[in-house]
C-alpha cells in the first residue's frame, strides 16, 4: 500500500509535466511534512492535447 500527494497540472508537453514534477520535489516536498517514498510515481495523462495537456502527477510519500 503507498499514500500519494496529486498534483493536477495543465499545459504543453512534455514542459508542463516536467516543470511541475521538479517544483513538487525542490518547493512543496522540502515544506510538506513529508519525504520521498520509494513506492511507485505515477504519470497521469488525461486527453491527447500535446498543446494544452491536462494531466495529474502521483508521487509516492511518507510522513517524516
Amino acid at each position: 500500500a503507498c499514500t500519494f500527494a496529486v498534483f493536477s497540472g495543465q499545459g504543453p508537453m512534455p514542459k508542463s509535466i516536467e516543470e511541475m514534477e521538479k517544483r513538487v520535489l525542490t518547493e512543496w516536498l522540502p515544506t510538506s511534512g513529508y519525504d520521498f517514498d520509494q513506492c511507485i510515481n505515477i504519470e497521469v495523462y488525461l486527453d491527447d492535447n500535446k498543446e494544452d495537456s491536462k494531466f495529474e502527477v502521483w508521487l509516492s510519500v511518507k510522513n517524516k
